[in-house]
């Protein structure tokens, strides 16, 4: 705008004597289609990715306090320092696209407070030059000169390119940002929250052996394990399905008929079938006054991977005794490292009884940060519209961050490079800071010592273009 009006004020006042600086204005109009070019082609590839996915999933703040909370239940320890929580949540469909879309960067709007200093600054040096006697012309020359230089234009462009090249980079076709604004929310995060059916799938368990006690014959063991597949239909978890496996042989599913009374470390008390079941470990059976059979290579099989011997009795006895060994395939072992090597603790909520941090620890090792396991005991007084519809993943989110959920893995990478983001952002914002006001106090001294007077447009361009480079340099060396 300021060019133009110089082109229209000079080329009726002087047509002969002024110098055209519409090359830079060009090349910063030509900076701004550029990038207006790329960024609807980065919102064709997010669209086309969220409209080919069947089901997404995102991360969302979990809260704090409850989290806090039911780690200190669980009797965790080195999780004081868990500030920012994100919880795995899965959808069908991902709403609100264009309002995160469009959501402008403040980062840009305080930018806008530049160009008024700049103007005024500009003027005052104008109305020294005339006063000085150095002519119209000069002057306005001067002035034009002054602000072509000191306005920020490459430097927005600096600050808008980053989000660009992560989006292309770093994400992949796994997920998406819709918004850079939204960054900071995902690169603070401490810890990851996922239920245990995103790790544990239905054929990742196997129950090994079924033992009697208590006097239980063999014709009603598949009526008990009916009842506790009713218990864990409610509860769910890979033990849901392998329940229902087990009591294939019997004449009725007990799907829906189970009311759970407690959940606990260790155990679940529930009502099936008119009787009371008590299900979990020798502790939690010791605790609640049941004398659970315990032989001598009981130990040696629990203390082997991610084995365990659970319980189960019914109105009050131990009626089978049941050694169950977990699975972890290579999916979730990858899963869970790359957030242990990233410093993000894997918080997994689970109501199995012989899911805890033992039994993590043995499956996977020793890790920076290892998995603490958490009851979900939210899950249980759900409505039952609500729990169909979390089960069947029939449900939108409403996020920034958006992965396939087929494979919720990719969030992992995608924290990570929202971290980055926002360093290069920061950077680049000081970067940008810094190069205004270098070029305001550089345009003023030159200015007031009528250097500006007719410098050529090609130098005014080439300036911009290397107050840009550190921040591209910059974003391609942190981005990276």
């Amino acid at each position: 705008t300021v060019v133009l009006l110089y082109d229209i004020l000079l080329a009726a006042v002087s047509p002969d004597s002024f110098t055209l600086y519409n090359f830079p204005a060009v090349l910063c109009i030509l900076l701004s289609v550029i990038y207006d070019v790329l960024d609807c082609k980065r919102q064709s590839r997010t669209f086309d990715a969220l409209s080919s996915w069947e089901s997404c999933c995102t991360l969302e703040a979990a809260d704090p306090v409850a989290l806090a909370t039911a780690l200190s239940a669980s009797g965790k320890r080195d999780d004081a320092k868990i500030a920012s929580a994100m919880r795995l949540r899965r959808g069908k469909f991902a709403e609100n696209y264009f309002k995160h879309t469009n959501r402008k960067n403040p980062a840009l709007r305080i930018l806008n407070y530049v160009i008024a200093p700049v103007i005024a600054l500009s003027l005052a040096v104008f109305l020294i030059a005339l006063a000085a006697g150095r002519g119209f012309v000069p002057s306005l020359n001067t002035f034009t000169v002054m602000v072509l230089i000191a306005m920020p234009v490459f430097t927005m462009a600096a600050l808008i390119y980053p989000f660009w090249d992560m989006t292309r980079n770093l994400l992949g076709s796994g997920a998406v940002l819709l918004n850079e604004t939204e960054a900071d929310a995902y690169a603070d995060t401490d810890a990851v929250v996922f239920d245990e059916e995103d790790v544990f799938g239905q054929r990742s368990l196997v129950i090994k052996k079924i033992g009697l006690c208590g006097g239980i014959v063999a014709g009603d063991v598949f009526g008990i394990l009916d009842g506790a597949s009713a218990v864990f239909d409610k509860v769910g978890g890979a033990l849901a399905g392998a329940f229902r496996r087990a009591a294939e042989g019997a004449e009725a599913t007990g799907s829906g008929e189970a009311e759970i009374l407690d959940v606990c470390e260790g155990g679940i008390v529930a009502a099936a079938k008119g009787r009371r079941y008590l299900i979990g470990g020798n502790a939690f059976m010791s605790a609640n006054g049941i004398a659970a059979p315990f032989d001598s290579d009981d130990e040696a099989f629990a203390a082997d991977g991610g084995s365990a011997v659970m319980y189960i009795a019914v109105d009050g006895e131990v009626a089978l005794k049941l050694y169950v060994s977990y699975l972890a395939d290579s999916d979730f072992r990858d899963t869970v490292t790359a957030l242990s090597e990233r410093g993000i603790r894997p918080i997994m909520t689970s109501n199995d009884p012989n899911i805890d941090d033992a039994l993590m620890a043995r499956m996977l090792g020793e890790m920076k940060c290892p998995v603490r396991v958490i009851r979900n005991k939210a899950a249980l007084v759900a409505s039952d519209a609500a729990a169909v519809a979390a089960a069947s993943g029939d449900e939108k989110v409403d996020a920034c961050l958006i992965a396939d959920g087929e494979d919720w893995s990719v969030l992992i990478g995608a924290v990570t490079a929202c971290g980055k983001l926002r360093r290069t952002s920061k950077l680049n914002m000081n970067i940008g800071i810094g190069t205004i006001c270098l070029s305001v106090l550089l345009a003023a001294f030159l200015g007031a010592l009528g250097i500006l007077y007719g410098m050529s447009s090609a130098y005014v361009a080439l300036y911009q273009v290397i107050c840009v480079l550190p921040a591209v340099i910059s974003s391609k060396l942190l981005l990276n």
